[in-house]
């Protein structure tokens, strides 16, 4: 997958080609190492060029916390890996704008908190958080969309309120809401 001929031009007039090189290898890197599938990673560049559209600045961050990717360990990735292949990316193409947006833009503030804490157990966080999303029964994905952002934003005020204690607090907020609401859904 050559990104530069891809995508090279596009990104050197949001970012710097020494930024563009840079990030570029990282994801062939994630590519190659099988980290990341091809669907995954232009997902990936789509949200870049979002982001990087209205943020330039955040360049190094988006590198960081991709570059963190890397660091988890290999059960976690088989983990988000699993889970990435059962997720039907097609969706995005018949979602709202608005919609997209918010799922890029929430989950990049949230990766941001790793300033502060430790960014392997963010991607462990997140990963319960798409786990459970994803477990919940109904077909309707913006349903699971707006679930997901739900989990999202509970985990960002948990962590800034908890500096302790609060992977278990996050884990038992999304494991007891997708039981409650598939409880919900088979009563139905």
């Amino acid at each position: 997958m050559n990104l530069n001929k891809k995508f090279g031009r596009l990104f050197d007039t949001i970012i710097s080609k020494e930024k563009r090189t840079s990030l570029f290898e990282i994801l062939q890197d994630l590519y190659e190492n099988e980290l990341l599938n091809q669907e995954l990673i232009l997902c990936l560049i789509k949200s870049l060029i979002l982001v990087l559209s209205y943020y330039p600045h955040k360049i190094d961050t988006l590198i960081e916390i991709i570059t963190s990717y890397k660091l988890c360990n290999i059960e976690l990735h088989n983990d988000l890996s699993s889970l990435f292949k059962k997720m039907d990316l097609s969706y995005q193409f018949l979602l709202p704008d608005n919609l997209i947006d918010n799922i890029i833009f929430d989950t990049i503030h949230f990766f941001e908190l790793f300033k502060t804490i430790n960014i392997i157990i963010l991607y462990k966080i997140w990963f319960e958080i798409l786990s459970n999303s994803y477990k919940i029964n109904k077909n309707d994905i913006e349903y699971k969309i707006n679930i997901y952002l739900f989990f999202i934003k509970e985990s960002k005020k948990i962590i800034n309120v908890n500096k302790n204690h609060f992977y278990l607090k996050i884990t038992k907020l999304c494991g007891s809401t997708s039981t409650m609401i598939n409880e919900y859904m088979n009563r139905k």
